[in-house]
């Protein structure tokens, strides 16, 4: 398996850990993984839903809107995706988008750490991966 590929998978209970007894690939994204900038995107995206959500939890409604975004990712513009992602995100998790911040541009990055309380660490290294250092 690897990163970022939707899959469907069939799992025994082993004493410490669950067993992976099948798989099957649903979509590999192919029209962005070669691309690098879309790439840190996608970890942008499945950072915001881990830091958000609660752990062990399911929520389908999330997994629809992030394999939905994450097929997006192939042909939106970058400022757009992030920032269309975050605010449905938001909404769809009840924090919503604060009126000062409604019809703005840019991401919602500094609203999302006041709400987990912690530093969101993907954009760094989207910058790193843009400039190549």
């Amino acid at each position: 398996m690897e990163l970022f590929n939707h899959v469907v998978l069939v799992l025994a209970k082993g004493k410490n850990l669950d067993i992976i007894s099948e798989v099957q690939t649903i979509n590999t994204f192919r029209s962005w993984r070669k691309n690098l900038l879309k790439v840190g995107i996608a970890w942008y995206l499945c950072e915001l839903v881990d830091k958000l959500t609660p752990e062990e939890q399911e929520n389908r409604q999330v997994f629809s809107l992030l394999r939905d975004w994450l097929a997006k990712i192939g042909y939106l513009n970058p400022p757009r995706l992030v920032r269309g992602f975050e605010e449905e995100l938001l909404v769809e998790l009840g924090f919503g988008v604060p009126e000062k911040l409604r019809g703005t541009s840019g991401s919602l990055k500094a609203y999302i750490e006041s709400i987990i309380e912690k530093k969101i660490t993907t954009p760094k290294i989207l910058c790193l991966m843009v400039s190549g250092n």
